[in-house]
């Protein structure tokens, strides 16, 4: 009878000690895995480079993404970003942007040599400025992983997206024969149905009631061809006072732009 007692609970001390290494086993490795999750946290952690409340011209931003460089992990500045805060669509947000994110991209990709997919264009509506101003705030970001980015609701790489002016006699900020550019922007926004058309005027100090005019003739002019409202934006736009070619003049001609993309990504 003792020896019987004597087993049983030999086996049920095994049994305990059992459950008892397993729940040790179970902490460590929950351990192991909140620290393993930490470490790929911290590691595909964005950075935010500027952001920029205010107009600031390509100098500017040249200056101000020499910090990129003093980033001594290269595996942290892998990719770059451009994130543009507003409610309005990216095509349409990039020309009220604070930067121009066109050149910015292209500043990055020619002097930092980033590869134009490893150069991101994003839109959220989650960092908008507190000011009521027409400019769009901007950031750039650095990160090491596209999951990393910070968040958008839309999201494009520079491979995947085009800006390019229509027009060919050039003027004070804006192309004579802009009448001409709006028939070829109306062809190749038939051609391709994820492109948009900007016309924009620019202007130093109060818009030239022409340059009202012409903008009014180029809506117009899309209205009565059958281009929705949602293909294309007007507008006008203060000319930026840092710009090296600043004009001495009000301009009296608008700028007509057609940007062409691949689908764009949705993100959290």
């Amino acid at each position: 009878m003792n020896q019987s007692k004597d087993k049983r609970f030999s086996l049920m001390a095994l049994l305990a000690s059992a459950v008892l290494l397993i729940s040790l086993l179970d902490t460590l490795g929950s351990i192991a895995y909140s620290r393993a999750q930490v470490n790929r946290s911290y590691q595909g952690q964005a950075r935010l480079i500027k952001r920029y409340e205010d107009v600031n011209g390509l100098s500017g931003v040249g200056e101000d993404v020499l910090e990129i460089r003093l980033e001594p992990d290269a595996s942290k500045r892998k990719l770059v970003a451009i994130r543009i805060c507003s409610k309005q669509p990216l095509v349409f947000a990039s020309f009220r942007a604070a930067i121009d994110p066109f050149k910015t991209a292209e500043f990055m990709r020619d002097y930092y040599a980033y590869a134009p997919d490893k150069i991101f264009l994003l839109r959220s509506e989650q960092c908008l400025s507190s000011q009521h101003s027409e400019t769009e705030a901007a950031e750039i970001w650095i990160t090491s992983t596209e999951d990393a980015l910070p968040q958008s609701v839309e999201s494009l790489r520079f491979a995947q997206i085009k800006r390019s002016s229509l027009g060919r006699q050039r003027t004070n900020r804006g192309v004579r024969d802009y009448q001409a550019a709006v028939q070829i922007l109306i062809k190749r926004l038939r051609a391709n149905p994820e492109s948009r058309g900007v016309i924009i005027g620019y202007y130093l100090n109060h818009p030239n009631h022409l340059l009202r005019k012409r903008i009014h003739e180029a809506e117009r002019l899309l209205v009565k061809k059958g281009v929705s409202p949602q293909r294309y934006h007007a507008l006008l736009s203060q000319w930026y006072e840092g710009d090296s070619s600043y004009p001495n003049s009000e301009p009296r001609y608008p700028n007509v732009f057609i940007v062409e993309t691949t689908k764009s990504t949705a993100r959290r």
